[in-house]
């Protein structure tokens, strides 16, 4: 069984390092990270899709830099927070969750508590009844099983599929120093994805690429 610890500490390995710039444009170099005193304050989106908490959030725990609060949503609606509320403001987003249907008022207001986002894993498949989700996401895919106009069947997948992985573009602030490397992961099959995304890593398996994106991340109510 694909333990969630794992996939969170190999794809944090790419992304943590640039929270602050994930609807950035691609870097021209590779500069250093600038120092801060502060911690980055990170929310967490989880629902509709099992896991290993326990697992999951000793990922984060082990950042001594990450400060985070967790929300657990239900139908696409905050169905728990943190016993003082949530934050105004984070400076990141991660959602880690799989909505059926179509985007609720309650789910795109976390949109615009982050000044970046990240869609990890299954994340990609949620709300495959609002094609306006791949402009958010920039992909989209549909693991519930019931047809939606738009939107490809993205089931069957194979777990634990061993890849290797290639840096595309060694420039980019969520890629900058790294190297090469290999994991098993899980990846889909027919996923919608968006030509307008920059790549910034190529996977032995044609299905598995992650990207940044920076058009439609904070879509307004109306």
């Amino acid at each position: 069984m694909r333990s969630d610890r794992h996939l969170v500490q190999q794809v944090l390995a790419v992304t943590s390092v640039a929270f602050m710039t994930l609807t950035s444009a691609a870097a021209l170099s590779c500069p250093e990270p600038s120092a801060s005193d502060s911690s980055a304050k990170l929310l967490i989106v989880t629902g509709g899709h099992p896991y290993e908490p326990s697992e999951f959030f000793k990922a984060f725990d082990g950042m001594p830099n990450v400060r985070y609060d967790h929300v657990l949503t239900m139908e696409g609606k905050p169905v728990a927070v943190p016993a003082g509320g949530l934050k105004a403001r984070y400076d990141v987003v991660l959602f880690y969750d799989m909505e059926d249907k179509v985007i609720t008022p309650e789910w795109r207001s976390l949109l615009d508590r982050g000044a970046g986002l990240v869609f990890l894993h299954h994340a990609i498949g949620s709300f495959p009844g609002s094609p306006e989700y791949k402009t958010i996401v920039g992909g989209h895919g549909n693991f519930f099983g019931q047809p939606w106009s738009g939107v490809p069947n993205s089931i069957p997948y194979e777990a634990d599929e061993r890849q290797r992985f290639s840096i595309i573009d060694r420039t980019h602030p969520i890629t900058c120093g790294m190297a090469d490397f290999e994991m098993k992961d899980e990846p889909y099959d027919d996923i919608d994805i968006d030509p307008a995304i920059h790549a910034l890593i190529r996977s032995s398996n044609p299905r598995g690429v992650p990207w940044s994106h920076g058009r439609g991340v904070t879509p307004k109510n109306g």
